[in-house]
């Protein structure tokens, strides 16, 4: 997991369109942050292309429970902006291959 991890690092380090999360973690799972506006047609374009990608996390005052216990009307800009460029993609037992493959396509993606 951690080779996959690092070769996401190093492949996506610079790459326009791309922002990495920074920080100490667990390398559990690989976040990147694009553009907000495109999130949702990068995640297809991948699922078309075979790779499937996820969203950690929506904020938190967003969710039902906190929207039930007062943070109906809250109003967190930068969260929510987080939450909205947020995917996850796959660290599950890729070859290089496939890894590769990822890459390429997250580049393509987030280039038009």
């Amino acid at each position: 997991l951690l080779n996959l991890w690092g070769r996401y690092e190093e492949c996506f380090n610079g790459i326009v369109g791309v922002q990495k999360r920074s920080g100490v973690h667990a390398a559990h799972m690989f976040i990147i942050w694009v553009d907000p506006l495109k999130r949702d047609k990068i995640r297809e374009e991948l699922l078309e292309k075979g790779i499937e990608t996820s969203i950690h996390y929506s904020p938190i005052h967003l969710e039902p429970w906190y929207q039930s216990h007062g943070f109906k009307n809250c109003s967190l800009p930068v969260a929510e902006m987080l939450g909205a460029s947020t995917i996850t993609l796959p660290t599950y037992s890729l070859t290089k291959k496939q890894q590769d493959y990822v890459i390429d396509e997250v580049i393509r993606c987030v280039s038009h």
